[in-house]
């Protein structure tokens, strides 16, 4: 809208110019001066999705054209999951969802460049499957450079330099190096068909509260660049992303025999990592799968009498809590990381429902204790005990709702196993 203000600025200027003569045309280029800057600049961040990005930028100027100069930037972004945010195949099945896709508001954080003007949040794109069956250029290039780096015709950078005023013009912009700009995107609200335009209700994402309550707690002004853009990478690695997940979260395995039982502790700790983990999307989970095998092989599913679980959730410094419960004979054990009910919620439906959100703090080591009563059986031995950590980017349920096979959508983070011989006493 800014941009076609300009436009529609500039044209009365010279035709007022031209109807007034020379004469009178430096009093009218100081009255233009006045009116340029009345006319706001377009916010450097999104705005969760609302509205449709208006870059106004020229129509030469694309992503391939940027990466004319900014070869290695491009390359790195074409291997992003920037580069894919409108075409992959969780956005395409999610978006064509009758019970919650199909909206407007998907494309204008995933195709920020959406042609889409006259349509509201909650509006139904047209020719929605034809989108997909056929991407146009927009829905093809994801997140790209303009989306990002463009604004009224603009291309904004942290630092102003000779040389970019010399390729085209800039405008500095401090705000593409804070939390802030990344939250645009990813932080927003379930959006409410009687309240579209408001954010309101449960946050479908919360990484910027997350975010800030690390850092206020870390004393360290961090960014989000400092872990996803590393060097100014434009790869911008994430939960997708096996080399950052093993960044994020350590898992440890301990087992030994004592007075005819087995001790099993597995540790899962979060480090490094500025917010809760798993991160993003309220139905990213991860579970920890804990279980036996005899000398063959074979699994030990009722391995003993009356295990019991010990969970030690180490918070901070001096702030820890334990819980304790016996949880049955049946295995592997399945521990699960999750946001249900997240602690940034507010639904006012249900004020009496207990928030729950199992995920894990930056920082928090998670210890999960078993006790385990083997059959005496000398053949079955030593016995090998199992650890899996595994990433989910959707619910199994909802992998079935969306025609994804289970293990599409996981994948393992890390493995760990300890050998246990009933004759190696502690």
């Amino acid at each position: 809208m800014v941009s076609n203000r300009r436009k529609l600025q500039r044209i009365l200027l010279v035709v007022v110019v031209v109807s007034s003569g020379l004469a009178g045309s430096w009093a009218l280029l100081a009255v233009n001066r006045v009116l340029q800057a009345s006319v706001a600049e377009t916010p450097a961040t999104f705005d969760q999705g609302l509205n449709r990005l208006e870059t106004g930028a020229p129509r030469h100027w694309t992503n391939q054209w940027c990466g004319t100069c900014h070869k290695q930037a491009y390359t790195e972004w074409q291997a992003s999951r920037h580069f894919v945010a409108g075409t992959n195949e969780n956005f395409q099945a999610q978006c064509l969802d009758a019970g919650g896709g199909r909206q407007q508001w998907c494309f204008n954080c995933h195709a920020p460049t959406s042609p889409a003007t006259t349509l509201l949040p909650l509006h139904e794109p047209r020719q929605l499957e034809q989108l997909f069956e056929r991407p146009p250029h927009w829905l093809e290039q994801g997140v790209g450079c303009l989306s990002c780096h463009v604004r009224d015709g603009q291309v904004l950078v942290e630092n102003v330099t000779d040389k970019a005023i010399a390729a085209h013009p800039v405008r500095r912009s401090p705000e593409l190096g804070t939390a802030e700009f990344c939250a645009g995107c990813h932080q927003f609200n379930f959006k409410d068909v009687l309240l579209p335009d408001y954010f309101h209700g449960p946050f479908q994402q919360a990484s910027l509260d997350e975010f800030l309550d690390f850092r206020h707690a870390d004393g360290f002004e961090t960014r989000c660049h400092d872990c996803h853009m590393p060097g100014g990478s434009h790869v911008m690695p994430g939960g997708y992303d096996n080399k950052m997940l093993n960044r994020a979260l350590k898992l440890e395995l301990a087992a030994s025999w004592d007075r005819g039982q087995v001790e099993v502790v597995v540790s899962v700790s979060a480090r490094r990592v500025g917010h809760k983990v798993p991160g993003g999307e309220f139905f990213r989970s991860v579970t920890l799968h804990t279980w036996l095998t005899d000398a063959n092989g074979g699994m030990l599913q009722q391995a003993s009498i009356e295990p019991s679980r010990q969970v030690e959730a180490v918070l901070g410094e001096g702030d820890a809590s334990v819980v304790s419960r016996a949880v049955g004979s049946n295995w592997p054990r399945i521990e699960i990381f999750s946001r249900r009910r997240g602690a940034f919620d507010h639904d006012l439906e249900a004020p009496e429902q207990l928030l729950t959100d199992s995920r894990l703090r930056p920082g928090e080591t998670r210890q999960f204790r078993y006790t385990l009563r083997p059959a005496a059986d000398p053949a079955r031995f030593p016995l090998q005990v199992h650890a899996k950590l595994w990433y989910h980017v959707m619910h199994s349920t909802e992998a079935e709702q969306f025609h994804f096979s289970s293990d599409a959508v996981k994948w393992i983070i890390s493995s760990e196993h300890r050998s246990v011989d009933r004759n190696a006493q502690r």
